[in-house]
């Protein structure tokens, strides 16, 4: 115990020992993704789409009858 310091001393029994870094699975469908991005290019931004469902129905205009 002579190489820490008396400040730290009891801290140093209480840390959990670091784990290696876990390797990045190899994702067959990312790199493809990746390379379209660097030949073609990224995509154009996406468009927000109006849900019908919530949009107001149209107001027709009336036929006026004629009698």
């Amino acid at each position: 115990m002579g190489s820490i310091p008396i400040r730290f001393r009891h801290v140093t029994s209480a840390w959990p020992a670091m784990s290696a870094r876990r390797k990045k699975q190899f994702s067959v469908p990312k790199e493809v993704k990746r390379l379209a991005r660097a030949t073609l290019g990224s995509p154009p931004a996406t468009r927000v789409v109006q849900d019908r469902r919530r949009k107001p129905p149209k107001h027709k205009k009336e036929l006026l009858e004629e009698n």
